[in-house]
């Protein structure tokens, strides 16, 4: 009987690894779709996008979208090279990003646009205040004079916008994620991700547990585990190409532009067939391995 067992597991065991090792065959799709990406954003920057009357809006546009599209084309990358838990860290901040423009940008005045500028001074204010704190516990005299000269800095650069003030607190992410109706992917997509920045503690367990698996099975459960890790990944970059394929198509609209809009219709009609085979695949691996899974909280 326990050989039967065996069996079935090296079986369902090798059909995992085989699965998602094909997953990486994706790539050189996901390079493309980037690489078409980049060339529609640098069109919009020359332009400079045409149809936002904001100058906050124009700015804060362009700074998030470069650094959206740096951090994607580093996320590529790092899946070229195989540097998936780098991949997964990177995916994981540009997805914030992204969201962070669809939310201003779904905003057609400037309200989202004052309270993430407000933002800034929310936070360097509070950094800089925790410094001031600290310095004078510590009896560090040069620290409290920097952190004082930051503090005096924040509040004469404020009087310049003052509409600042009346500006709406920034929300957390996840009620970014709730207010643009999409927090299925708060869920599946930032939550596990942020775990690549934070404690990689999940890894950590998966290599964990399968060092307890039968000696027998031992490498094939390893091999298993990081070819998972590797879909994962591979997932997760497809996911927040498909974001930016939103962004993009998001600002073509904004913008007016409808060869722009076609091609960020095309764009995301190819991302999303990537995302939607892998989902199929970590779907039926879940419900195969713990079919009537239950919740524990």
């Amino acid at each position: 009987m326990k050989s039967d067992i065996k069996s079935v597991q090296d079986v369902f065991l090798i059909e995992h690894e085989e699965k998602h090792a094909k997953h990486y065959a994706h790539l050189s799709v996901l390079r493309d779709i980037f690489s078409s990406l980049h060339q529609l954003l640098h069109t919009a920057i020359k332009e400079n996008f045409p149809g936002t009357k904001s100058a906050l809006k124009k700015i804060q546009f362009f700074t998030m979208l470069m650094a959206i599209d740096e951090l994607n084309e580093t996320m590529i990358v790092n899946l070229e090279q195989k540097r998936f838990s780098a991949a997964e860290a990177v995916a994981r901040v540009a997805l914030e990003h992204t969201v962070n423009f669809l939310y201003v940008i779904d905003d057609t005045g400037t309200q989202r646009a004052l309270s993430l500028l407000n933002q800034h001074f929310v936070g360097a204010r509070a950094r800089a205040n925790k410094w001031h704190g600290y310095a004078q516990g510590a009896g560090d005299t040069e620290g409290v004079k920097v952190a004082k000269a930051r503090l005096q800095y924040l509040n004469l650069t404020e009087e310049v916008v003052p509409e600042v003030r009346n500006a709406k607190p920034w929300p957390n992410v996840r009620n970014i994620f709730q207010t643009l109706e999409i927090e299925h992917f708060y869920h599946d997509l930032f939550t596990p991700a942020s775990d690549s920045v934070h404690t990689l503690a999940e890894d950590i367990c998966n290599l964990f547990l399968a060092h307890f698996s039968n000696a027998d099975q031992r490498d094939l459960v390893i091999r298993a585990t990081i070819s998972g890790k590797m879909s994962f990944a591979i997932y997760l970059c497809a996911s927040v190409l498909t974001f930016y394929v939103d962004a993009i198509h998001k600002l073509a609209i904004e913008m007016k532009d409808d060869t722009m809009r076609v091609k960020a219709e095309e764009l995301a009609d190819a991302a999303n067939k990537v995302t939607l085979s892998m989902n199929t695949d970590t779907v039926s691996d879940i419900l195969t391995t713990y079919p009537e899974a239950s919740i524990t909280q």
